[in-house]
């Protein structure tokens, strides 16, 4: 499909705005380089979880499986083993 061009990133912010309208805890958007919706927050306080900026990321404000904020349950593997 290369006869398509990239989808805006005006849909994809209503995209991911409706995701969270529909109870998405942890949507995010891939591919848009420096986007505030490129990161991951905590549902209940907005605390940043996970930062990413292009194909880099980095835990945040995690503390195991919880907000580092407010404490808030995160369904979480951060290893394996």
């Amino acid at each position: 499909m290369t006869d398509r061009g990239g989808t805006p990133v005006a849909t994809l912010e209503k995209i991911y705005t409706r995701a969270k309208e529909l109870g998405l805890r942890f949507p995010y958007l891939g591919n848009v380089y420096n986007h505030r919706y490129e990161n991951t927050y905590c549902p209940a306080c907005g605390a940043t979880l996970i930062e990413r900026q292009g194909f880099s990321s980095r835990f945040r404000e995690l503390d195991g499986t919880q907000c580092g904020k407010c404490g808030e349950k995160i369904g979480i593997v951060t290893h394996v083993g």
